[in-house]
């Protein structure tokens, strides 16, 4: 987990507020662009938790601006910690059922035409 503290609360266009992440934050700390992270934002004695792309400027969402009352010049201190995202399962069939753990019935393809089990259709890929 990742700690800036006092980051000024910037104004781009009519209504969108940012933040900025200072190049030394960036290189000091190893998120990859785009990478999904948790955000917490904490102004005096409220904190409001979001989730947010990496990147160097970061949108401020209206829950954020509204729930902890920003404006611009604001100074507000943030929490950056990367989300673990589970992974996606790489072997989707198992005795003819979707995913073993959440599976309630036989899959049923595309392929009406050829009469295969899920099985023969597995074999063949």
């Amino acid at each position: 987990m990742s700690l800036l503290k006092s980051i000024n609360i910037k104004k781009i266009g009519k209504n969108r507020l940012i933040i900025y992440l200072p190049k030394s934050f960036r290189k000091n700390n190893k998120f990859n662009n785009k990478e999904t992270v948790k955000m917490s934002l904490k102004k005096h004695d409220k904190e409001l938790i979001v989730i947010s792309k990496f990147n160097y400027l970061i949108t401020l969402k209206k829950e954020a601006v509204s729930n902890l009352n920003l404006k611009h010049g604001d100074s507000i201190d943030v929490f950056i910690s990367k989300l673990n995202v589970a992974e996606k399962p790489t072997y989707f069939i198992n005795n003819g059922k979707i995913s073993h753990n959440l599976a309630k019935g036989k899959i049923f393809t595309a392929m009406f035409e050829t009469g295969m089990s899920a099985e023969e259709i597995m074999e063949e890929k």
